[in-house]
C-alpha cells in the first residue's frame, strides 16, 4: 500500500469512526432520557400524558434497537459504511426529533405535577 492509498482510506475510516461514536453517544443520551421518563417526576397525571408517554416509550425502544443494530453492523463490518450513510443520517435525524418530543413531554409532565 502506498502513502497515497493510505491517505485515501484515512478520511473514510475517520468519518466512519466519528459517526459510530456519535451514534453511541446518542444511544447513551437515549438511556438517560429513558431514565428521566421512568422517574416519578414524569409519571403521567392525565390520560393525554399517559398516551403520549406510551407512544414515546415505543418510539424510544424502536430507535434504541435500530441504533444498536446499526452500530453493531458498522463495528463488525457486516454493514458497508458507504451504503449506510443515508441510514445513519436518518438515525441521527430520528434521534434529534425524539429528543425534542421527550423534552417537551418532561416539561408538560412537570407542569401538571404542580
Amino acid at each position: 500500500m502506498t502513502a497515497i492509498e493510505r491517505l485515501d482510506e484515512t478520511p473514510k475510516y475517520i468519518e466512519r469512526n466519528a459517526l459510530i461514536r456519535r451514534l453511541e453517544r446518542n444511544n447513551k443520551c437515549l438511556l438517560g432520557l429513558e431514565n428521566n421518563l421512568n422517574s416519578y417526576i414524569c409519571e403521567p397525571k392525565t390520560r393525554l400524558l399517559f398516551e403520549r408517554l406510551t407512544v414515546i416509550k415505543t418510539s424510544l425502544m424502536e430507535l434504541k434497537k435500530s441504533q444498536r443494530e446499526l452500530i453493531g453492523g458498522l463495528k463488525n463490518k457486516t454493514i458497508y459504511f458507504e451504503e449506510s450513510k443515508s441510514l445513519i443520517s436518518m438515525q441521527l435525524e430520528s434521534y434529534n426529533k425524539l429528543e425534542i418530543v421527550i423534552l417537551e413531554y418532561i416539561g408538560m409532565s412537570k407542569m401538571h405535577g404542580n
